[in-house]
């Protein structure tokens, strides 16, 4: 009798997958993910855009420097230093403050401040500085016979950083009341005529200004 043969066992494929179920298998062949859960709605606040303030222009249109503090001292070219003191006034392109020197005394001067872009002020300051030291008004005044010049002697100039910003300043003798105020002060609002000519005079002649009154310390004759 010839032998008998044996079957081959099947062969398992290494690619075949195993009969155990795997996780996220149910059995029919299929498999399922899970999911995250959705996430959470998120409130969003709005945004508001910050407004900046409008900077401050005098009425001719020129930039006006930011408020300098009372008290804030300057230090001059010169190395004097000057303890601001409050508005007196503004002007076309800056702000006048009363000033005194830091070693002491009285608010005897003032301090013109402006943003270090402007102009008129540099112009000015150059001016004082070739045309207005005490030696020159003093030989002016000499010559003409005059017992006064109507122009303010210089001080002192320079520069400060305030608020981040660069400012220039101009340090002058302070004056007294401008005429305007003086005409506000008459209860007719106005000067008689020998007034006016006796103003239109000096002011011709150099004596003084034509927005100050001599040096402030003196009085204006008014002529009724």
């Amino acid at each position: 009798m010839a032998p008998k043969r044996r079957r081959p066992s099947p062969r398992t494929s290494p690619n075949a997958s195993s009969s155990a179920p795997k996780p996220g298998d149910d059995g029919d062949g299929e498999v399922t993910f899970k999911l995250p859960p959705p996430p959470k709605k998120l409130r969003m606040t709005p945004v508001v855009p910050e407004v900046l303030p409008e900077p401050r222009r005098s009425p001719n249109g020129f930039l006006l420097p930011d408020p300098v503090p009372r008290g804030f001292v300057l230090t001059d070219n010169s190395g004097g230093g000057w303890v601001v003191g409050g508005v007196i006034g503004t002007g076309g392109f800056g702000e006048i403050y009363a000033a005194r020197r830091s070693s002491g005394g009285r608010e005897d001067f003032v301090v013109k401040v402006e943003p270090h872009s402007n102009g008129p002020l540099f112009v000015e300051v150059n001016f004082y500085l070739s045309a207005a030291r005490e030696e020159q008004l003093e030989e002016w005044r000499t010559e003409r016979g005059l017992s006064h010049v109507g122009v303010a002697q210089f001080v002192a100039s320079g520069s400060l950083m305030l608020n981040g910003k660069k400012f220039r300043f101009l340090v002058l003798p302070r004056f007294g009341a401008d005429l305007q105020s003086v005409i506000d002060a008459v209860p007719s609002k106005s000067f008689a005529a020998k007034t006016v000519c006796s103003l239109a005079v000096q002011v011709v002649r150099g004596e003084i200004p034509n927005n100050f009154l001599p040096f402030g310390k003196g009085s204006l004759t008014l002529f009724p």
